[in-house]
């Protein structure tokens, strides 16, 4: 399984998993996926996994637009403060922003 393959699928579980809870809803639910540039592999990543998300509107009532960001950084933040309802992340990131590493060192 490719490397995309296995950030992939997790991350869209939890994202569904998510928004499962409005499944009894009849109105459309927006989701906005934050990427990366346009020219680097976050883009394409997160409009593969909205068109995915659009294919199965009838079954979930969730539209999903991509929106080109900074990258990791940015997208966990922007998720953490309700900009973004999902984010594309380097693991390493994830991990640094979970434990309060780095940028999100809680001590500074």
């Amino acid at each position: 399984m490719t490397f995309l393959k296995k950030l992939i699928i997790p991350i869209l579980c939890i994202l569904l998993l998510a928004v499962v809870g409005c499944e009894k809803k009849k109105s459309v639910n927006y989701v906005t996926i934050g990427t990366g540039g346009v020219t680097g592999v976050y883009y394409p990543t997160g409009g593969a996994i909205s068109r995915m998300i659009n294919k199965k509107f009838e079954q979930y009532k969730i539209k999903a637009t991509v929106e080109s960001t900074s990258g990791s950084v940015y997208n966990i933040n922007a998720v953490l403060n309700g900009d973004l309802q999902f984010g594309v992340a380097q693991s390493d990131r994830q991990f640094q922003a979970v434990h309060g590493e780095k940028e999100w060192d809680l001590a500074v």
